[in-house]
């Protein structure tokens, strides 16, 4: 896994992961009562855009649009619970 991240509080995400292709979102470890947001940015990380949230552990395909951008995965401010997933971005 690129870039992988234990969270373990809230405002906790990867380093913004550019894509240009397919890219694979990973949560390992335990999530119980966090969300992991996948967030995407076509102004160079300036602003973060919400693609989808999810509240287990998850390997899954993450499309990119045809021009790439940047993307992270995280915690956001309120979603974070007790738990301490592993979260990464790999292209």
């Amino acid at each position: 896994m690129a870039n992988p991240v234990t969270i373990s509080g809230a405002d906790t995400f990867t380093d913004w992961i550019k894509l240009y292709g397919p890219g694979i979102l990973v949560i390992e470890g335990t999530v119980s009562n966090s969300t992991i947001t996948l967030q995407f940015s076509k102004d160079g990380g300036t602003t973060a855009h919400d693609v989808d949230t999810y509240t287990s552990t998850y390997v899954d395909g993450i499309s990119v649009p045809r021009h790439g951008g940047l993307f992270r995965a995280g915690v956001k401010s309120g979603d974070y619970g007790s738990d301490s997933p592993k979260v990464g971005i790999q292209s």
